[in-house]
């Protein structure tokens, strides 16, 4: 049923358009029909969408919050996060590391000389 809501959504706001665009062309014959069945495609989502929300709360799901029908999940704990973050993006919460930057230095040839070292900038608009 909420599959039925959904294309019933999608169709209200192509009906929407054309609604706009028929009062936009003066067509007042048409612009009552699509504003009917604007009307119509609303009222079958709603519909659609409470038929659903009644299943599933006859079914049971809703009441846990891992089911997976719910957009919404259980919580996680604080060191669920950290082992995250140290896993994925370098970093650990709980322990502050120290930053350090390593620098591969080439052979002397191919370094330029002091003179023609020069120093770029970023330029911000």
């Amino acid at each position: 049923m909420s599959a039925l809501g959904y294309a019933l959504l999608l169709m209200a706001f192509v009906m929407l358009g054309l609604f706009v665009a028929a009062l936009a062309t003066g067509i007042s014959g048409l612009a009552i029909v699509l504003g009917i069945g604007l009307i119509g495609c609303l009222a079958g989502s709603v519909t659609g969408f409470v038929a659903a929300s009644r299943k599933l709360a006859k079914a049971g799901f809703t009441a846990e919050a891992t089911s997976p029908v719910s957009i919404f999940s259980t919580p996680l704990h604080q060191h669920q996060i950290d082992r995250y973050l140290e896993n994925y993006r370098g970093e650990n919460r709980s322990v502050a590391r120290a930053t350090t930057m390593t620098v591969l230095v080439g052979d002397e040839a191919t370094r330029p000389t002091k003179t023609e070292r020069t120093e770029h900038m970023l330029l911000s608009a």
